[in-house]
């Protein structure tokens, strides 16, 4: 009896801390994925192309309302350097849920507001998917954008 008392208990420390391991892992993903869209909202702030492009995978593609689809980074090159040429950007991402979706896949639900504004009206409705590179870090691959009006 002590025997399987003590199997059992193994068993039980085995779990809980394997799904505390789980646990402070995704924690630790969701900070970092956290991050990428900080600095996407700063990119976009300073209207930096370069800091847009750091941001998105090689394949990743961009879809907004109102424009083509924009897929690969070349293109995704093209569409800021001339978006940044007639729109000067002030927003702030409220980020509303992070999914892990794997451990390569995740998947941000944002919403955008002018970042001077006292308004709680939102300005629009994201949904980024993010891939986890093999260098460990994560990347736009996906991103998709709408206005809430």
């Amino acid at each position: 009896m002590k025997k399987v008392r003590r199997i059992f208990l193994l068993i039980v420390f085995i779990t809980v801390t394997s799904l505390a391991s789980i646990f402070a892992q995704e924690i630790n993903e969701d900070s970092t994925i956290t991050k990428v869209i900080d600095l996407y909202e700063q990119a976009l702030n300073t209207q930096s192309v370069e800091g847009v492009l750091d941001l998105f995978s090689e394949d990743g593609v961009l879809v907004l309302q109102g424009s083509p689809t924009h897929i690969g980074i070349e293109a995704i090159e093209k569409f800021y350097v001339s978006i940044f040429k007639v729109i000067d950007f002030n927003l702030k991402f409220y980020i509303e849920e992070i999914i892990l979706m794997s451990p390569e896949w995740a998947t941000v639900r944002t919403i955008t507001r002018q970042n001077n504004s006292n308004s709680l009206s939102e300005g629009g409705h994201e949904i980024f998917i993010l891939k986890k590179q093999t260098d460990g870090n994560w990347k736009i691959a996906r991103y998709a954008g709408s206005s809430a009006n």
